[in-house]
């Protein structure tokens, strides 16, 4: 910020930034039903989500698509509609897998189904060897990255595991600082992922070296739920539960402040 007042100026070396910007309502789902604990894919043009829950004693055993050209949504076949269910499976690129087999809502039956989208088509894939329960998953240097979950167990898992689609395999890639779930928002950015912790530490993680590192620390309270985006190589964090805050981070330059943007009117 530079201030000039006649024949004197004065510069301030805090960063000045003027953020604009609005909500607009794109589309609403199918007779405007609700899911959650979804798995969910982007493919190309084609934003597909299913499976999940309408509510907290049933299970959805249905996908749909929508086509972010005419924003129309279209359900989709899929063969596991009579035994492949869960809630809180993860999910990234075009992989999903395990979750909650249980509409009981106990989380105590972890699945080790895993399936692939391809041309259209869901394809199931070997069986995994993990059985986990919102666990959270990026796709790093052409892999796929599963971190933590619950376990049968009701212990919260640190392991994250990597996929090798040519050879069909998962082994250990990593064993994380902190607790995984998909409780807390997470994102990825040139082949490595973030994750957002309650004390508002925001984590990142690099699969070449194996390396979790602090890169930065959170400004609002962070409580369950949330969500977390990269647009443009910033990073925009927040709408948690309670809270309808969404703010902006600068991924390229990580120490500068979080940039609060406009509030959700819902």
């Amino acid at each position: 910020i530079t201030v000039i007042v006649q024949d004197t100026s004065m510069t301030f070396p805090t960063f000045f930034n003027y953020h604009i910007g609005r909500w607009e309502l794109e589309n609403t789902f199918i007779d405007n039903s609700q899911l959650y604990e979804i798995a969910w894919i982007k493919d190309g043009n084609d934003f597909i989500i299913g499976l999940g829950a309408p509510d907290e004693s049933s299970m959805n055993n249905k996908f749909w698509k929508l086509d972010l050209t005419n924003y129309s949504w279209l359900e989709l076949a899929y063969p596991g509609a009579d035994f492949s269910l869960a809630r809180q499976p993860f999910s990234a690129g075009l992989f999903w897998g395990s979750g909650d087999a249980n509409p009981d809502n106990n989380f105590n039956a972890p699945s080790d189904y895993f399936w692939k989208y391809n041309n259209g088509v869901f394809e199931q894939q070997s069986a995994l060897p993990f059985q986990v329960i919102g666990a959270v998953a990026h796709e790093l240097n052409g892999k796929l990255y599963v971190f933590g979950g619950l376990q049968s167990s009701l212990t919260i898992s640190r392991v994250a595991f990597v996929y090798d689609e040519v050879l069909d395999t998962w082994d250990v890639a990593s064993v994380a600082p902190f607790d995984i779930t998909n409780d807390y928002p997470t994102f990825s950015h040139n082949n490595m992922a973030y994750f957002l912790q309650p004390d508002g530490s925001l984590w990142r993680f690099d699969p070449t070296n194996d390396l979790w590192t602090v890169v930065s620390q959170f400004v609002d309270n962070v409580t369950r739920g949330g969500m977390a985006t990269v647009l443009d190589g910033k990073a925009y964090l927040g709408l948690f539960e309670t809270e309808r805050n969404l703010w902006e981070w600068n991924i390229k330059e990580p120490t500068r402040n979080y940039i609060q943007n406009r509030k959700t009117t819902h």
